[in-house]
Parts: C-alpha cells; structure tokens; sequence
C-alpha cells in the first residue's frame, strides 16, 4: 500500500520489517491511517493498442511491483510468452514479413502479465505467491490431447501406490493427495476426483487473479470496491472475446468476512448480480465469528512465543499493546475480526490460583460491544486504553481520538451481525484444528497475588466480586494490578489453551461455516500457523479439490 502522496507504507515485496521493527507507536499510527493509505495498482503504458512494456508508467509500476521478480519463469500455458507468440510477425513494424521474433521491448513478459494479475499486490515471496503458481498451474493443466495428465489422476497400472512417477509431475506431494479420497486430507465426506471430473470442467481456462485490498479499511468500503473489480475483470475477458461470466472466490482469514460482505445486499450485492455469478467460495482460516486473539493483540501486543524469530516478528507488527493499539484502535477492519454476538458468552475470564472461576464476561444476554469494548478506561477487563489510541494527535475531524474509536467498534460490531448468516450456497472452507498451534479461544486472567487470606477473622477476606476491581496498571504485555477492596491484586493472562492456527481458534469460530469442511491439525504434522497456511499441501489440496466441486456447477455446454 502507498500513503496517498505517493509515498510507500506497506511494500508487498519487502514484507514489514527493517524500519518498521523500531517505529514508534506515533509513526505506526500515521504510516497506517486507513484514511491515507491505498492498494497501489500494477499500471502500464499502451502504444498503438497494445501493452507497452518499455513506456514510462510500465517501467515505474515495474519498478514498484518488482516482489514479482522481472526473470518470474512464469505457469504456462497462461502466464508465459509462448514459441507461437515469439515466432509471431512484428506486425505493428514490418507488416508480412515473416519468420521474426517479437521484440522484447514490445512484448510482454511472464512478470508482466502476473503483475498485472494483481499478483504482486500480496506478499508473493510467502505462502500467497506458492497458492497463486500452484492454482494457476493445477488448473491451467488439466488435459493435453484429450488425455487428463498425471497429476490429476491414478496410475491403474501402479498397483502399490496409483501413483505416476513422480518425475512426470510437478508439485507431487499435493498431485498425491488429490487422487485421494478428499478424508485423506481433512475432508468430512466426498468422492474421490476422477477423470470424468476432470474432463467435464477441462474445457476452459482458470486464470488466476489475485485481489490486493486495503486491510485497514472496513470491509464494508472494501466490498464495494472488490466487486467493482470483479466485474472490470470479467469484462476485460468479454472484451477480448472470452465468455466468462462466472467467478470462483478463495480467501484467506479476514478476506472470508470480505468475500461474505461483498454479497451483502447492502455491499456488493453479488449473490443477486446478474452479470457476473459466483459459483462458490473457498475459505481458508476464517475468523467465521471473531477471534479472542483480536482483542488479545490490541491490549497486549503480538508475543506470543519466545525466542529471536518470534521476537523480531513481534516487534514489527507491535510489541506490546501501546505499539499495536496505535494501529489496531484506528484501523475498522481489525477491528471487525473481534468476536461477534454468535461467538458466545464467559469467552474473557479470571480465575484463582487453583483455576476456580471468579467471574467472566460477556453474561447472560449482554453483548461484547456492551460489556467489554465499549468499558471505560479504569474498568480492568476494558480492551482499549484511551492514552493509546492516538499518539499522532490527529484532530477528530480526521478520525483521531477515543471518541472515533468508540465509534469504530460500533460500527465493526454491526457489520459482524449483518453478515452473520451470509455465506454463500456452495461454500467450501479449511481451518486448523491443532494443539501445536494454540489460539485463544478464551482470554483468561489468573490472580497471582493477592486473594490470600491469612485468618478467618481477617476483616479483609470479604473482597468485591471482580467486575467492580479497579485498573491501576498495566504494563501492556498483560500483567496488571488492581483495587479489589482494600486489597491490590496482581494479575497476569495466561497462554492460549484453544485448539486453532494460533489465531483463529477452532472450536468458538473457524468451524462454524456451513457447507463442506476440512479439518486439518488432528495430527501434528498436519496442523499449521494462520499466516502460511497456504503453503501446507492439505490445504492446497483441499483448495484445488473444492475448486474443481465448484466448477463442476458451471453452466456446461
């Protein structure tokens, strides 16, 4: 993303660190401030109605999407320069004559047309950019000369594993899962792919194109603008003489909630467009209801884990909760990652040394927004530290200060319930069900001193119930002091304890998705982390076995 007087906040091709790792709660809060930040665009120039990849807008847009590195090999068939294509007549310079190559700066490269696929607007160098070449060639390479390839289907002929050699195929842990039966790799129920399969959805192409967003927006704007470019795709396709009229979308966390937002009636509206059809979605790890590590992150920051590497990731995206607040608080869609209504209630609680329950909230009927969010400062279960907030002193009028956060954690809760039923009819999803990879399903304190009582006749032993405990300090990594009476306790959070992808827990969110679902993470080796779950071949593989279910719904002719 750039700042809109054109200067980088977030480089897609450098990740977050280096400068970042250092920056002050002020400069976090201004380099991020959704109101002057956007996705910067891959742009080109056009020359005689063509590309032009030597024109002066190609060249500085190259330069900014170079995370796309310029010598990208490519996926063919889709995303390369083809021996037709080279051996093409120049026509736009010497008309009928034959036998010459395209030159260079004339054509397009295979970097060029993936940047302009809207590659380059997501961290490429991870676990995005392997989804995005995986995808593209999986489903770009389907049949060759009526035969379904190798990686698609069984060897009949191999009678111990039903695999071709693995020489004969790229990406073979994930080409070996697919001819599985989909339980194999998480799946609840369905058959097998099999080469009718395969050969009924073969008759098109699949380009892949990735969709850069703004995820400090709320995904309200941020679906309206999506499914404008939905549609600019899809009519970039009819222009050039495809018929494409339908779409299959595949997410990753917040980007489910956005993909539920844009078919909205009140967003994007696409579940009733007429123009462009969704066949299905696939979600990977979405924050189905919330996410306990939301509030967790905004109050105490991302530590999580020791050791350097954990550290130093900590340290870019906000060390404590000063550091991460400065950001989160002024950020609507984070916010909208909090647990909703549906998540359930007693999710933040504070035990005793022996783990007794002392008291918990959301209670009864009450709502999150109500009882923890919307808290005023001294109340010491309360998210948001107004000291935090706005360390830039941005005026009010821009957004800055507690008032405007307040707002924002409204407005971020009525979203959650608008699309809390919305899910599109033919939804597939993957999460990580894992003990490896803890999440907090619940956020819970222990007193660690403080309740002991020293006599039966201890006139102190008679202490408050917890909600009316007074905050005295916090030190922003959760370790707190309260009043409690007479008495000053002192408290600490405890570590996750939730199955989940240590973010998203399993049980109070990411499983409650209807449609058909793979779980991952029941044995160790199959679990995973949120950010790089695109990177493990069970969910790869349950991607591209969900992408083919929903392509079979197509209008086939």
């Amino acid at each position: 993303m750039v700042d809109k007087s054109g200067n980088l906040a977030v480089a897609t091709g450098s990740g977050l660190g280096g400068w970042f790792r250092g920056a002050s709660p002020r400069d976090r809060q201004l380099v991020f401030d959704p109101n002057e930040t956007e996705v910067e665009y891959y742009q080109y120039s056009i020359e005689n109605e063509r590309f032009f990849p030597d024109g002066d807008v190609t060249k500085g847009s190259d330069a900014r999407h170079n995370n796309v590195p310029d010598d990208f090999p490519g996926v063919p068939p889709l995303i390369s320069v083809s021996p037709k294509k080279n051996a093409q007549v120049d026509a736009i310079q010497k008309p009928g004559v034959a036998g010459k190559f395209i030159p260079r700066e004339i054509r397009e490269t295979p970097a060029h047309i993936a940047r302009w696929r809207g590659w380059s607007e997501v961290l490429f160098a991870g676990a995005y950019g392997e989804m995005l070449k995986k995808t593209e060639f999986f489903m770009n390479n389907i049949i060759k000369r009526g035969e379904v390839l190798p990686h698609w289907k069984i060897d009949s002929s191999d009678q111990v594993t039903g695999r071709y050699s693995f020489g004969q195929q790229a990406y073979p842990p994930i080409a070996k899962l697919l001819i599985q039966n989909p339980k194999d790799f998480g799946g609840s129920s369905g058959a097998p792919i099999n080469t009718s399969d395969m050969l009924k959805i073969s008759p098109c192409w699949y380009p892949v194109h990735a969709l850069g967003y703004n995820f400090l927006q709320s995904n309200a704007i941020t679906a309206i603008i999506i499914t404008k470019r939905i549609r600019g795709i899809v009519i970039g396709y009819q222009k050039c003489g495809f018929k494409c009229s339908e779409v299959i979308l595949v997410t990753h966390s917040m980007g489910g909630l956005l993909a539920r937002a844009l078919m909205h009636p009140r967003y994007g509206n696409m579940l009733n467009d007429k123009s462009v059809k969704i066949l299905g979605i696939y979600h990977n790890v979405m924050p189905t209801l919330g996410a306990a590590s939301a509030y967790k992150r905004m109050r105490f920051g991302f530590k999580e884990k020791s050791g350097p590497i954990n550290t130093l990731e900590a340290q870019i995206l906000g060390i404590d909760g000063e550091h991460a607040t400065a950001i989160l608080a002024n950020a609507p869609a984070p916010l909208e990652m909090l647990p909703s209504m549906a998540y359930g209630q007693e999710w933040i609680k504070v035990v005793d040394a022996t783990d007794k329950l002392l008291w918990s909230w959301p209670r009864g009927k009450d709502s999150a927004l109500e009882s923890i969010y919307l808290q005023p400062e001294n109340a010491w279960w309360r998210m948001t530290n107004p000291s935090w907030v706005n360390p830039a002193n941005i005026p009010s009028k821009k957004g800055g200060g507690i008032n405007n956060v307040m707002r924002r954690l409204k407005d971020a809760s009525e979203l959650l319930k608008e699309i809390e039923q919305i899910f599109h009819p033919n939804t597939y999803a993957s999460y990580c069900a894992s003990k490896e990879f803890l999440s907090y399903g619940e956020i819970t304190f222990k007193v660690t001193e403080g309740l002991e009582i020293k006599n039966s006749s201890d006139p102190e032993k008679i202490i408050p119930s917890p909600n009316k405990w007074q905050l005295l300090t916090d030190d922003a990594k959760g370790n707190l002091t309260v009043q409690a009476g007479t008495r000053v306790l002192k408290l600490k959070l405890q570590p996750p304890n939730s199955t989940g992808d240590e973010t998203v827990p399993s049980d109070r969110s990411a499983k409650h998705i209807p449609g058909e679902k793979f779980s991952h993470g029941a044995k160790s080796e199959n679990g995973y982390e949120h950010q790089n779950s695109y990177s493990h071949p069970h969910v790869l593989a349950s991607m591209l076995y969900s992408i083919v279910q929903i392509a079979k719904k197509a209008e086939w002719k």
